[in-house]
């Protein structure tokens, strides 16, 4: 009896959940963001949530899995509006459509809407009214099995990243720290929090595993207490055992306030800093000087061709022949790229910064 309550119980649960939901379509046919309304409950936080769920492309044309990204403070993405303020910052929508233009396959990416009246509380584990750890229970504990089990998802830490902007990745840090086999990867987006004791602590007594990656974007307008405690994480993340080749550069470019989530996403999914240990050994260095990129050792007999894009999944240069072990890119704007070099068997990725 108690088993057949249990299945009936976990069947209402789905049924609430498809029956509320709805799709937003925009520019391509098969390309998606769907919208739960109030039909996720969090048991957690006794309360309901709404969820934006961005779909690749290919995703109802195909039978392949997908990597998942989660941002706790999704309400900023707005997803369901491509033309909004907050979309245009974060500028998430054409990225991950332009990525998928340029053969780089994005995933599934999943924004909690906690709404306008969301106080820091919901995004801080520690303090006295602070319920953020009961809001990472929820992310790990009740969304994530849920998204996993509706949609075909890659469920491995290595698959799966949490983003956040602002306060949303101070909830965010806490996240990868607290379920290391469950979120691999950490994106913190202009960040606007102070590192106290509390989280240094946490750092120190929860030390990351050595396969996680994480990325820090702060704007060049950024408090410089913020930036030195951003600093502050990476070394206590580096003294826990986090190797640096896990640690993307402190950026500081200045965006016009935007979060550079396609930065952040390329390093964390494309970047294969984390390759076998016979890849690294065989990756061509780079040499960067006067707009020339060079790449040394390069073995000819690979054909090796190269294509170019910006950090918003742009388009400049498409599988192109190398020639001479060299790219010229002195006629591109400036701003942050990515090369991605490639022959059958290896492919490499570089950041190349044009000022």
């Amino acid at each position: 009896m108690t088993k057949i309550l249990y299945i009936f119980c976990l069947l209402f649960f789905y049924i609430n959940v498809e029956a509320s939901s709805k799709f937003v379509q925009y520019d391509k046919p098969n390309q998606t963001v769907k919208i739960i309304n109030d039909s996720i409950f969090s048991p957690q936080l006794n309360t309901y949530k709404k969820i934006w769920i961005y779909l690749p492309a290919d995703y109802n044309i195909s039978k392949k899995d997908y990597s998942v990204t989660y941002m706790p403070d999704g309400e900023k993405a707005s997803l369901a509006d491509p033309s909004s303020a907050a979309n245009q910052r974060a500028d998430i929508y054409s990225t991950l459509g332009n990525f998928e233009k340029n053969n780089l396959q994005s995933g599934l990416l999943v924004a909690v809407v906690n709404g306008k009246k969301a106080g820091r509380e919901l995004f801080t584990p520690f303090g006295p009214n602070s319920i953020g750890d009961a809001y990472v229970n929820f992310l790990a504990n009740t969304l994530k099995p849920y998204i996993d089990s509706a949609y075909r998802t890659l469920p491995y830490a290595d698959k799966t990243a949490v983003m956040g902007g602002h306060w949303g990745s101070y909830i965010s840090l806490y996240t990868w720290l607290k379920y290391p086999d469950i979120f691999g990867k950490l994106g913190l987006l202009n960040p606007e929090f102070w590192v106290g004791d509390s989280m240094s602590n946490y750092i120190l007594s929860n030390p990351p595993q050595p396969t996680q990656k994480i990325y820090a974007y702060l704007g060049t307008g950024e408090n410089k207490l913020i930036i030195d405690d951003i600093a502050r994480i990476y070394k206590l993340l580096k003294l826990s055992g986090l190797p640096e080749t896990q640690m993307a550069d402190i950026v500081t470019t200045n965006s016009d306030g935007r979060w550079e989530f396609g930065i952040a996403y390329q390093w964390l999914f494309f970047n294969n800093a984390s390759l076998e240990t016979d890849q690294l050994k065989s990756k061509p260095q780079l040499e960067f000087k006067k707009g020339i990129a060079r790449f040394s050792p390069i073995d000819l007999s690979k054909n090796y061709m190269y294509h170019v894009i910006d950090s918003h999944g742009k388009q400049f240069m498409s599988d192109e022949k190398l020639y001479n072990n060299s790219i010229n890119m002195v006629n591109l704007p400036n701003g942050t790229y990515f090369v991605n070099l490639h022959d059958k068997s290896h492919s490499y990725l570089y950041k190349i910064v044009l000022k």
